[in-house]
């Protein structure tokens, strides 16, 4: 599995699993903790299982319970990482780079629809991107990460009307209405 299919892996967890049982406040305080946990932050993460009032039995996250007993099992890729990740290396890396960089640069040039973002660390601030109605999520994040310096080192998640923006769907696809704010959520690259 690479970084980007474990994302989205972990992006199609936390979207469906609050439909299924337990509380939503709940689930969101789980997924920020796992977060925690996975950047190092154990204060963090231990803050939102006490804010969140949830009981860990067995000490470890991948199994907790609500106030009221409704049981939480997260996966463990969810978590922490896998150690077995495939990592994109050498010759068969460039050429793959190679033809991205080929394929956002002939999106770029056929700019048709205009995204209004907003990043989280900018709270309120909004600002207009240009994409290719036909551009994957995930060049459009690419260029954008080009463009904007302060945002190099970071991993972009994308969200529009509480979905999650899925990196292989193309811009059409993503069905963004128009005049709606993309939230950029930023989360640093360890």
């Amino acid at each position: 599995m690479t970084t980007g299919a474990l994302i989205s892996k972990r992006d199609e967890f936390w979207e469906t699993a609050p439909s299924y049982e337990g509380k939503k406040e709940v689930w969101e305080a789980l997924r920020t903790a796992a977060e925690a946990l996975e950047r190092g932050d154990v204060k963090q993460a231990q803050l939102m299982i006490d804010s969140a009032n949830i009981k860990l039995p067995n000490g470890k996250l991948s199994e907790s319970y609500d106030d009221l007993g409704t049981k939480y099992c997260i996966p463990a890729y969810c978590i922490s990482a896998p150690d077995n990740l495939i990592t994109e290396k050498g010759a068969s890396a460039s050429s793959r780079g190679s033809k991205s960089k080929r394929t956002a640069s002939k999106n770029v040039a056929k700019m048709d629809t205009v995204l209004r973002l907003r990043l989280s660390t900018e709270n309120e601030k909004t600002f207009e991107f240009s994409v290719s109605s036909k551009e994957l999520v995930q060049s459009a994040k690419m260029r954008l990460q080009n463009e904007r310096s302060d945002i190099s080192k970071t991993q972009q998640r994308w969200f529009c009307q509480g979905r999650v923006l899925v990196d292989n769907q193309t811009i059409t696809q993503a069905r963004v209405p128009e005049g709606f704010v993309i939230q950029v959520i930023l989360i640093s690259k360890l």
